[in-house]
């Protein structure tokens, strides 16, 4: 407490200039933070699911021609073969994302939705938790699975299931389970799903039968995650398998990595953390000019303890309990204001970044480790 009050007493000395350099920290760090929160989100992307480092993905690609291209999904036929063929592998699914809205009708509602298909062993491989009921039973063609919000807009509060919904106004669709809206930062976005054996994904019956169509993405998910490297390397022509002169290959990812690396965001990431350091090199350069200046103006106090017995080592742990106090200060404002200004910052990049993901460890020790450095490099002149 001694400390504290000893170093607001220096602070009230130079009131502009001590102003100055500490909005200056403030500033730099709040736009540290920001950053921080951005990146933090990014690098949180398909990272929630309980089996996340067992999940991969299947997509093709084709070779042969002039240029390589490649496809975000494969044919219908890999989803049951990595299962029937791979003791490595546990479950698999084939999904079609939902592209388009489709209309739902229940009596006089009638909604829009993001309508998407899947073998319901997706639900067994995702952590899409269910509110009410599940995926229902085994053979049943038209039945669908709505997110907690879509459930609200069409019957309101309560338990659904059961209920008979009108998809598109071609199928009635039986309520099977909810479950609970899809975090944002999921690169599977949906508010309704229905089986892709459904009469509303196709009327073709040989459509999930084919090694022809690429429409489907695939996932797989591992008994082991050392089980990886063996599918990996065994699926690549398991198309010639069947039509030996296609030049149709497959390629798996661990689905963690698609956000960042299949689609290349962690471009974005790594910019964001260099312009992140370098503002948060300018603004600690900035505060060590102010205690640079603050300690040539204090060097009569300094003389004094000396005179008076004052030790090497006792005046370096001066300089550095007023520093770390007057750095406290700078990240306790730059918290609070980074708090009150997040809605905004939500708005103008288009997230739904929640204050409270710097309350984890990772986050925690980072901000100590920014504090430290600040304080370290802040008070290396004047103390040593």
């Amino acid at each position: 407490m001694k400390n504290i009050i000893l170093t607001f007493r220096k602070l009230q000395k130079n009131k502009t200039t001590n102003f100055l350099g500490i909005g200056g920290l403030v500033v730099g760090l709040v736009c540290v933070m920001y950053i921080f929160l951005w990146v933090t989100d990014e690098m949180s992307y398909d990272r929630f699911h309980a089996n996340g480092d067992k999940i991969f993905a299947v997509h093709a690609y084709l070779e042969g021609g002039t240029d390589k291209v490649t496809f975000n999904g494969c044919p219908p036929m890999v989803g049951p073969t990595l299962k029937e063929e791979f003791p490595e592998v546990a479950n698999s699914c084939r999904y079609s994302p939902a592209y388009y809205q489709t209309l739902a009708t229940y009596g006089e509602k009638r909604v829009m939705q993001r309508m998407a298909f899947s073998d319901f062993s997706f639900f067994d491989i995702f952590s899409f938790p269910f509110i009410y009921g599940g995926t229902g039973e085994e053979g049943v063609k038209n039945k669908i699975v709505l997110t907690q919000t879509a459930s609200e807009q069409l019957f309101g509060s309560g338990n659904p299931v059961g209920k008979v919904v009108r998809m598109d106004n071609r199928a009635d669709m039986t309520v099977v389970g909810i479950i609970e809206d899809i975090p944002h930062n999921s690169s599977l976005m949906f508010e309704s799903m229905a089986p892709v054996q459904s009469e509303i994904f196709s009327e073709n019956p040989n459509y999930l039968t084919t090694w022809y169509n690429n429409a489907f993405w695939t996932y797989g998910l591992l008994n082991n995650a050392e089980g990886y490297a063996k599918v990996s390397s065994g699926i690549t022509k398991r198309i010639q398998k069947d039509i030996p002169e296609s030049t149709n290959y497959l390629r798996t990812y661990r689905f963690e990595d698609r956000y960042l690396y299949e689609q290349n965001n962690i471009r974005n990431v790594k910019i964001f953390l260099l312009i992140g350091f370098l503002v948060l090199l300018t603004a600690i350069l900035n505060f060590i000019n102010l205690t640079t200046a603050r300690s040539v103006k204090q060097a009569k106090e300094t003389g004094l303890r000396k005179a008076i017995g004052a030790g090497r080592f006792s005046l370096i742990r001066l300089v550095y309990n007023d520093i770390a106090i007057t750095c406290m200060i700078a990240f306790l404002l730059a918290l609070l204001i980074s708090r009150l200004g997040l809605p905004v910052f939500n708005q103008v990049v288009g997230k739904n970044v929640e204050f409270s993901i710097l309350f984890g460890i990772i986050p925690l020790c980072s901000l100590l480790g920014i504090y430290l450095i600040t304080v370290i490099l802040s008070g290396s002149y004047p103390a040593f």
